[in-house]
């Protein structure tokens, strides 16, 4: 049954971006702090910002919602562009840059209802709705100076979400938190993504957290996006690349030697399920034949995901390698 206090949104176009970032360069003090940098975020979706501290998430969200302008590119919002259309923009916009902010000696509720009057269109049925939505019915009414930093978070994702926004830009929201609070606000926000459509931009330095809670990732480093990657995906690209699999047999001893006599090229490997290879995905299906035919009993075949700290590892790693590199050459 839909609650009230939760209008639909008018998507013409799921596959239209919410955000849409374009070859923004933003340059202080002789310093390019973002360079080039392209990005999309889409309904439905957690879109997180990887990178370590320093690498330029705080200063692209900033100039997502105005607080700092761009050099040059474009930063647009529901297809209005933040530098001539701020306010169209901004309405479409909610967020949190680090710590929520709100009159501890007011209730929560009374926090709420203080921030809506600031919004039209705002009324209490909305202000239940975003209060059950985030789990605070049996607190809201209490002084928000009683609340643990993860209920103060929560209360300002419903604050940041009053005005029914496209789009909820987090800093680092998970700051502070114990792992009880981490994983609520986690919860919270992928229900918020994909049950209400919203699309979520968060930023992050916490590898787990970021393979637990998004959808997609974009490694930050240096100011620009070194690689998007789909979360719990494997990170196949085609046929031609060379994948890790594993094989869950009952005799590896005789596995190895019939897939070394016909694919000498393969480099085999004992692994506690029978044996583990890195081969072309093409290969494998052969490589069950191969198996089969040789009177191996063939219970699973498991590719190999990488880990979103893998990816993250490999990229940066080969971006420290070019500096080190070019540094040798000077």
């Amino acid at each position: 049954m839909e609650l009230k206090g939760n209008p639909k949104k008018n998507l013409t176009d799921d596959h239209k971006p919410i955000l849409e970032i374009y070859q923004v360069y933003k340059k202080m003090g002789g310093r390019a702090i973002i360079q080039n940098l392209t990005l999309n975020a889409y309904s439905g979706e957690v879109l997180g910002l990887l990178g370590p501290n320093g690498a330029g998430k705080t200063t692209l969200i900033r100039m997502i919602v105005g607080l700092m302008s761009t050099t040059s590119g474009r930063i647009s919002i529901a297809g209005h562009d933040i530098s001539r259309e701020k306010v169209k923009a901004l309405k479409h916009v909610g967020t949190i840059i680090e710590n929520p902010e709100m009159y501890k000696f007011l209730s929560g509720y009374d926090n709420l209802l203080h921030y809506s009057r600031m919004v039209r269109g705002v009324d209490k049925a909305r202000i239940a709705y975003l209060v059950k939505l985030v789990g605070l019915e049996f607190r809201i009414r209490d002084k928000v100076k009683t609340y643990s930093l993860g209920m103060r978070q929560r209360l300002g994702v419903a604050q940041a979400l009053l005005h029914n926004p496209s789009l909820l830009l987090l800093d680092e929201p998970t700051n502070g938190l114990d792992p009880a609070g981490i994983r609520e606000l986690r919860d919270y926000l992928k229900r918020l993504a994909h049950e209400e459509n919203v699309a979520v931009v968060v930023s992050s330095h916490l590898l787990s957290e970021m393979e637990l809670m998004c959808d997609r990732v974009a490694i930050v480093q240096n100011g620009s996006v070194k690689d998007i990657q789909k979360v719990n995906h494997t990170t196949v690209a085609g046929a031609a690349e060379n994948i890790p699999v594993v094989f869950n047999i009952d005799r590896p001893d005789l596995a190895q030697s019939a897939i070394q006599a016909a694919h000498p090229e393969v480099d085999v490997y004992e692994d506690p399920a029978g044996v583990r290879m890195t081969a072309e995905i093409e290969q494998i299906p052969v490589i069950n034949e191969c198996l089969v035919a040789a009177g191996v009993k063939v219970y699973e075949i498991r590719m190999l995901a990488k880990s979103l700290e893998d990816k993250f590892l490999e990229v940066t790693n080969e971006k420290q390698l070019k500096l080190a590199e070019s540094g040798k050459r000077g």
